[in-house]
């Protein structure tokens, strides 16, 4: 028969997971057969057995001879100095380390126990899958070129792999091996595939590596922005951070643009973490003052310079995000200064991504010494439109409101159609009580 070892070689199996309790270590310990020349295996299930059924090791027995204080309190140093020293050998274990140790020969021997007996083909696998022989184990796990995959897990390519060889002319396929930390992050869900797999009746064993708990860490998860902004226009950027195995503090969320010599520093934050593992997100309004693609990158980090996380390596993410000095041109036409148009104006010239003209047919109190470019310069709305006949073709948008049909010629009404039909311009007819579309012919 054949069987698949899967190994996951993605970036979060060089984690070393310190967090465990002790006890956890001692069994891992005892799995993987690291007690050799510390202490003994009977040491060893008992210093376990102590901590299950008492929470804390008993160094001496009571069936240990007492008469002696000074031998006693060596007895206890000794063990004490073994249980750490295995402890702290655990402690430097990667997750990768362990996997590699179960398979070796060194180790629980795992990989030479299948292969005296079946079929085996190695698989390695992060974002991508490749295939090895049984005696390529070390080259699985000490790869000679830096692998750009490696931050994805893509936990469906085994089992597509275990489904390709359970075809007809191949040998029955016994089972896959697949040692893991479990964190699918690439590509579909895995399960539709195990679904399948459960069918054919083909199982699969999986070796969980990792801790419990999860390691003390604070991740940049992502910076979410618009692809696209205005130059000098607010933009919120939502920056979500998790905070997992680490005791109540604060942490400076911060975003800002790369330079030289020194980074320029856009917004930030403080951010207080209770010490319960959760997601935060916080939201940014910022303001671009340069045209052209700018990278934003967000960061996380403890305030105490003395917190120890596990990797800092995920602690940024970056974006792009392309600055535009383009604004939309909006031409607000009325017959007088009524409700509706001073609401409008005002509403759009806030908008900082619009540039408005207004034309006024009809201004009363205007002062007749002053000319149109003089009132123009002073903020006062035209009173005629623009003159040329691709003077409209300027704009992006025209509202039209209750203007008189002796303001509106029929060549006027021609250029508007013009714009609508030819240039593809938006035209938005604000119906008025008087004249607008009453007054003119159908």
């Amino acid at each position: 028969g054949y069987v698949l070892v899967a190994v996951d070689r993605s970036d979060s199996m060089d984690i070393a997971d310190r967090q465990r309790p002790p006890i956890e270590k001692l069994r891992l310990a005892r799995a993987l057969k690291l007690a050799d020349g510390i202490c003994t295996d009977s040491q060893l299930d008992d210093w376990i057995k102590d901590y299950e059924q008492k929470g804390s090791v008993q160094w001496v027995k009571p069936d240990e001879p007492y008469e002696n204080p000074a031998r006693l309190r060596d007895m206890k140093k000794q063990r004490q100095a073994a249980h750490d020293k295995l402890c702290a050998m655990v402690d430097e274990l990667t997750r990768s380390q362990v996997a590699e140790r179960i398979l070796s020969a060194d180790g629980v021997r795992l990989l030479p126990a299948l292969t005296g007996k079946h079929e085996v083909e190695l698989l390695g696998f992060n974002q991508e899958a490749w295939e090895l022989k049984p005696a390529q184990l070390a080259e699985l796990f000490h790869p000679s070129a830096d692998n750009k995959s490696a931050a994805f897990t893509d936990l469906r390519l085994p089992l597509v792999r275990a489904l390709e060889r359970s075809g007809r002319g191949q040998s029955k396929v016994l089972g896959i091996v697949l040692l893991t930390d479990g964190q699918h992050n690439a590509g579909e869900p895995p399960t539709a595939k195990a679904v399948e797999l459960g069918e054919r009746h083909l199982p699969i064993y999986p070796i969980a590596l990792g801790a419990r708990q999860p390691p003390p860490d604070a991740a940049l998860v992502s910076v979410q922005a618009p692809n696209t902004v205005f130059k000098d226009v607010e933009t919120p950027v939502e920056v979500t951070f998790k905070i997992t195995g680490l005791p109540a503090q604060n942490f400076l969320v911060e975003l800002h643009r790369p330079g030289k010599p020194r980074k320029e520093v856009l917004a930030q934050r403080i951010v207080h973490h209770e010490g319960k593992d959760r997601t935060y997100t916080e939201s940014f309004p910022v303001q671009m003052d340069v045209v052209g693609t700018q990278t934003l990158i967000a960061s996380v980090s403890p305030v105490n310079p003395d917190t120890k996380e596990t990797r800092a390596d995920n602690n940024s993410r970056l974006t792009t995000i392309r600055v535009a000095d383009d604004k939309a041109k909006v031409l607000l036409i009325d017959g007088e200064a009524r409700w509706e148009y001073h609401y409008l104006a005002s509403a759009l010239k806030r908008d900082r991504t619009l540039k408005v003209e207004s034309v006024v047919f009809q201004q009363p109190r205007l002062n007749p010494n002053l000319s149109p470019a003089e009132l123009q310069k002073m903020g006062s709305p035209r009173q005629q439109l623009p003159a040329g006949s691709a003077a409209l073709a300027d704009f992006d948008c025209i509202i039209l409101g209750d203007v008189r049909i002796e303001q509106l010629p029929l060549a006027e009404r021609k250029r508007l159609e013009k714009y609508v039909a030819e240039r593809g311009g938006t035209l938005v007819i604000l119906a008025g009580k008087r004249f607008m579309p009453l007054a003119y012919p159908d």
